[in-house]
Formats: structure tokens, sequence, C-alpha cells
């Protein structure tokens, strides 16, 4: 079963692609879509992972992705499933990445500026 990981945007664009299985791989995914070194921010279910020195970089606000955290979060971030007890990062399955899906979706309509 192929697993999925979630990158969003500062400015709401968001996109699902495959998690690789390579931990090699998976640090290079991160800090190419998250534009530098992460850090983790547990996100419920979920581990979001976040640029480390986003606010000393003065990123900007990432409105759905604080949501999500329920705390500000700045700057592009990638949401996987849980990491495992020798610290490697899990892909969404297909149920996590719908409940990823529906809280983009609750969070997009929120920030609604009607």
């Amino acid at each position: 079963m192929s697993t999925k990981f979630v990158t969003i945007d500062t400015d709401g664009a968001w996109s699902v692609k495959p998690w690789p299985k390579n931990a090699s791989a998976q640090d290079d995914l991160l800090r190419v879509n998250i534009n530098g070194w992460f850090a983790t921010v547990g996100a419920g279910e979920f581990t979001m992972w976040i640029d480390d020195e986003g606010l000393f970089k003065n990123l900007k606000a990432n409105i759905i992705a604080s949501g999500i955290a329920r705390q500000p979060i700045v700057g592009n971030v990638v949401i996987t499933g849980k990491v495992d007890a020798a610290g490697n990062a899990l892909g969404l399955k297909a149920t996590e990445l719908d409940q990823v899906v529906g809280l983009i979706a609750q969070y997009q309509a929120e920030t609604l500026p009607f």
C-alpha cells in the first residue's frame, strides 16, 4: 500500500504526493518542500513538518496549517503520519489522508473573506 504526504503553502495551495520509503529521500523531500531545515509540530493524529527557523526568517503565516495545529505556524509545511519508535516518519494512509483533506477544507472555509 502506497502512503502519501500533504504540502500546504502559505498562499493556501496544497497538494498530495507519494511518501518515499527511503529515510534519506524523506529528509531531502522535507527540506525541499519546507525550503530549509525542519522541525516537527504535533497536529493531532498527524505530524506537521515546519521550517525550524521560520520565525527568525520572518516567514509568512500559514493560516491553514495554523488551524490544523491549533497554534501559529509560519512557512510552508508537510503533513505526514506519526513518527515510529525508531524516529522514522510514516506516510499518511488513505483514511488519514481523508482526514487531513477534510481539515484543509474546514480551515480554508474559515479563512474566506465572506
